[in-house]
């Protein structure tokens, strides 16, 4: 499993990369971009699994950003963590498909359970959509 953080702030992204446990959420490499520009470069790399994004970044949000991952055909899960608590932000991440809508400051312990989240959500669509 591989995931991307990514946010314009490099300390929040410092922090979630050296905060959460990845080994027990067995993922293998955790990326980072400050930026939709940087995360693109990279999403067209590699294979990334989930996408743990801010929305509000200078150049290009990350609701754009998902939208044109889904574009390039991408069924990368995507975790939305934003100090927006604005409701169109959080009614376009839905219609977007996000995975979770986290409110920062979000504790780890919330963003590794969004994480296991996502990890449900790409192990067992099929059931989940009939839970939908």
């Amino acid at each position: 499993m591989k995931i991307l953080v990514v946010d314009d702030q490099p300390d929040v992204v410092a922090g979630i990369l050296d905060g959460v446990n990845w080994r027990a959420l067995h993922v293998e490499k955790a990326y980072s971009a400050l930026s939709a520009a940087e995360a693109k470069d990279l999403l067209l790399r590699e294979k990334i699994d989930i996408l743990l994004c801010d929305i509000e970044m200078p150049g290009e949000s990350g609701l754009s950003l998902v939208a044109w991952l889904q574009k390039q055909g991408r069924e990368t899960k995507c975790i939305f963590l934003t100090a927006h608590a604005d409701f169109p932000y959080a009614q376009k991440a839905l219609q977007l498909g996000a995975v979770d809508y986290l409110l920062q400051p979000a504790s780890y312990e919330n963003i590794e359970a969004a994480i296991r989240l996502s990890l449900i959500h790409i192990s067992e669509p099929t059931r989940l959509a009939l839970i939908s």
